[in-house]
């Protein structure tokens, strides 16, 4: 009997209940999502090129390719993890310098005290394999909180040069540079002590001159053991300082600022990079230079006119250099922290011509021995391509895209829109999809596959895009943060044509002073366009603003003063042409509040009201029931000093609707919400639970805001969820900056499988006459019926009988809240109804 009612209830109602709340593992299956491909989550600085082939890569992230690390992974040649490398929970804090010693071993320093919990301090050898090495000894430098090891040389003795900042070496002074025996214990024949003069000072790099058995060293140091000597000095073999170093003497000695690099050349040469602009009287550098053997100035280097800021990273390969650090220009050419040159400083133009290169510095350079190389350190784009603080870069000095190949979407989305044809157009700040270049905007197909006719030679847009809408000619409007769409100069508002070239007949001037973040396209064709602006292409307008199918303001829209602070978030256009508009302000052409109703013409509709005071804080989603009741989610605790965390249900009129009553038990932000055509409600946001109950960013809710258990997340997404929409079958599309939902992998967008009902109490089968109430109930529900019953059966949602009785007024407060099924049978043993019935 079980397995008839639940067939009955799977093919007859289509309730795949055991489904509702799923992965849909059909979705995109390229997407191994677990952020493969997103690089680290913080600063790289130092990768090393190890004997294996593999690198070893060491700084301030806790992640790479979503792994959770300790400030130190290893990576295969493809970019992916090393699982063999077991650091475990690695270092508590910064890592800045790394080694390998022959036997494969490797020395780490920076500023942390303890690696995979085991207190350590600022350094440590490490296996092979990750694992501590307890046979090097000591206890390390210090002893101040903010001593580190900034720079590790493996000499061909096997001794180790460390420099820094730190004061002492296993309790025994030695000054921001020491010398240690292969055991890791200090080198006493050393000379470590002065050391390096003020307090402040530090030793950067360090190079070893094999040949001549000296030392260079460079830094922010003025004196090392007495010897005054401005920020770069050859040291003998013992620590002394080698007065044959000339670097001059008075006030023209040395470097005027920071040295952060040395390389030691064939030759005997050495170049040089830092934030300097003067070196022994010679006023005229740019932060790269060479000196001879003997410390001069190489006049046959082209360093006047150089780096327009720091350089921190060179490195030789056959006859060029490659230049990376802060720079913005190089010779008066604009690039991007990144430059060939050739063997006397003169600038290759050709190399990434054109580009941005990276965002931020690049610290560290590796020779991949093919005409490629690897660069590191505190970028997070590189050509505006996501490439989180390390990426592959080709011959020509573009980023090399199949290296560590991302699936699904390697940035937030943050809007998704459905085509006629069920495509979906997503807009973000993504760079990619499914490792093929996609600049903020897809279009991807049914089942979550990219769709490669969209935009197919174009660069995309150059900024984030947060909001898109479809025209009713299947043109596409964008709207965010870029100044440029396929490279064509467009600000914060953009048509596209339906195959994602460039549409040009929208007529913007120049447009918005600032971000776009919500827009929707009235059924004339007219464009209303939300944000955080202030001005439309020389027009004053605070923050929304109707433009007309040209792209001119439509001057007919009056919002008077408009928003008065934040951005408009959502915009809701509704069937008799007025809108909902919702945000960050606080209020809208002098009334308070931050949900209101507009006229068509763009002033306040005065009949609707909130009553009080509305949300306490930002709304940032809005969704229309059926009936016309309005839900809205945000950050907000209270509506009309009521307690209603996150998400709340208006009247249609904008007076609250005290039956929806979720009271505190949503803990964060709600981001994103859709509403079922059976009215229960999706939230999602960045909200872990509902009261006690954890529901990781994801929840259904039934009609009266009580948690719906029948809609089973799991453990939800492990990042944020940014928007989310209904599918035409009903299935929920979800997008933000998760990689995983529900323990299976997925980049930034997934769907998730869905039942919704078309009445709450669906009717499974019935006699005439009888009917059940309430439903849903509380605690206690009444078969109303004329019939005299024989049996009456309560199955949950497995087919296990949870209850029995011969009675019409039942008890079932005992059951936990959810769906089962009711069946009742009359006294001649005929089945009179199977109903579902919910507690709430």
């Amino acid at each position: 009997m079980r397995k008839y009612i639940l067939l009955f209830l799977l093919l007859t109602c289509n309730f795949y209940f055991s489904q509702a709340g799923n992965i849909d593992a059909t979705f995109n299956t390229a997407d191994s999502g677990n952020g493969a491909g997103d690089g680290a989550n913080g600063n790289i600085s130092k990768s090393l090129k190890l004997s294996s082939g593999k690198l070893l890569l060491v700084g301030n992230f806790t992640s790479y390719n979503d792994g959770i690390l300790g400030r130190i992974v290893r990576i295969n040649t493809d970019g992916s993890i090393d699982a063999t490398f077991n650091s475990g929970t690695g270092a508590n804090a910064y890592v800045y310098s790394a080694a390998e010693q022959p036997d494969g071993k490797i020395i780490i320093g920076g500023s942390f005290t303890s690696y995979n919990g085991v207190t350590v301090n600022r350094i440590i050898r490490l296996n092979s394999d990750g694992t501590l090495d307890s046979t090097f000894s000591g206890v390390g430098a210090g002893p101040s909180g903010n001593s580190l090891v900034d720079n590790i040389v493996i000499l061909p003795t096997g001794k180790i040069l460390i420099g820094g900042s730190f004061s002492a070496y296993n309790n025994i002074t030695a000054v921001k540079i020491a010398r240690l025996n292969a055991d890791g214990s200090l080198d006493a024949t050393f000379v470590s002590s002065p050391g390096v003069g003020n307090s402040s000072a530090s030793i950067n790099k360090m190079e070893y001159d094999a040949a001549n058995q000296k030392i260079y060293v460079g830094g922010s140091f003025t004196s090392i053991n007495g010897t005054t000597v401005n920020r770069i000095a050859r040291l003998n073999s013992d620590g002394t300082v080698d007065t044959s170093f000339i670097i001059g003497s008075g006030t023209s000695q040395g470097f005027n600022n920071t040295v952060s690099e040395i390389v030691l050349l064939s030759t005997g040469k050495l170049l040089v990079g830092g934030t300097f602009g003067f070196y022994n009287g010679n006023s005229t550098l740019k932060n790269i230079c060479r000196l001879n053997s003997d410390g001069t100035l190489d006049g046959t280097f082209n360093f006047n006119n150089a780096a327009n800021t720091g350089v921190y990273a060179i490195k030789t390969i056959g006859n060029n250099l490659f230049v990376g650090g802060n720079f913005t220009s190089y010779a008066g050419v604009p690039v991007g922290r990144l430059v060939k040159l050739d063997a006397d400083g003169n600038l290759d133009t050709t190399y990434n011509a054109g580009n941005s290169g990276a965002n931020s510095s690049v610290t560290n350079i590796i020779d991949n021995l093919d005409g490629t190389i690897f660069i590191t350190g505190s970028f997070n784009v590189y050509n505006g391509l996501v490439k989180n603080y390390c990426a592959h870069i080709l011959a020509d000095g573009a980023p090399d895209t199949n290296y560590n190949l991302g699936t699904g979407a390697d940035g937030n989305v943050s809007s998704i829109v459905f085509q006629p044809d069920n495509k979906m157009i997503i807009g973000g700040e993504f760079t990619s999809y499914n490792g093929t270049v996609k600049n903020k905007i897809a279009r991807l197909n049914t089942d979550g596959t990219l769709d490669t006719s969209f935009n197919m030679n174009g660069t995309g847009a150059n900024g984030t895009v947060s909001a898109v809408a479809l025209q009713n000619n299947g043109k596409i409007i964008a709207g965010g943060t870029f100044t440029k769409y396929n490279g064509n100069d467009i600000t914060n508002l953009v048509r596209i044509n339906a195959d994602g070239s460039h549409s040009n007949d929208l007529t913007l001037g120049t447009s918005f002073n600032n971000s776009v973040t919500a827009v929707a396209v009235q059924n004339d064709g007219k464009i209303i366009v939300g944000g955080s602006f202030t001005n439309y292409n020389g027009t004053a307008i605070n923050r929304l603003a109707r433009l007309n199918t040209d792209g001119t303001i439509d001057a007919t829209f009056s919002v008077g003063t408009g928003a008065n602070s934040g951005s408009i978030s959502s915009i809701i256009l509704l069937a008799d042409g007025k809108m909902i508009i919702t945000g960050l302000f606080t209020s809208f052409n002098g009334t308070t509040g931050r949900i209101f109703r507009l006229n068509t013409d763009g002033t306040i509709d005065t009949s609707f009201s909130t009553g009080g005071t509305g949300t306490n804080l930002p709304i940032y989603t809005v969704a229309v029931q059926q009936d016309g009741k309005i839900l809205i989610g945000g950050n907000f605790s209270t509506f009309n000093g009521i307690a209603n965390a996150r998400v709340a249900r208006l009247n249609s009129n904008g007076s609250l609707d005290t039956t929806f009553a979720p009271g505190t038990n949503i803990d964060a932000s709600v981001q994103t919400l859709v509403v079922q055509p059976d009215n229960k409600v999706i939230i999602a946001g960045a909200f872990t639970k509902y009261g006690t109950t954890l529901s990781n960013k994801i929840m259904r809710l039934n009609a009266d805001a009580t948690l719906d258990t029948t809609f089973d997340v799991g453990s939800g997404t492990n990042n944020n969820i940014n928007k989310m929409v209904l599918d035409p079958n009903n299935n929920v599309l979800i997008g933000g900056v998760f990689t995983n939902y529900k323990g299976n992998g997925k980049n930034r967008i997934a769907r998730i499988l869905n039942v919704v009902s078309s009445l709450a109490t669906a009717e499974i089968r019935n006699k005439t006459g009888v009917d059940l109430y309430p439903n849903p109930f509380t605690n206690d529900i009444h078969i109303n019926t004329t019939e005299k019953l024989s049996n009456v059966s309560v199955y949950d949602m497995s087919g296990k009988i949870v209850y029995v009785s011969d009675k019409k007024d039942l008890n079932l407060s005992h059951l936990s809240k959810g769906i089962y099924i009711l069946k009742a049978m009359s006294a001649g043993n005929k089945t009179i109804t199977v109903k579902k019935i919910i507690k709430k």
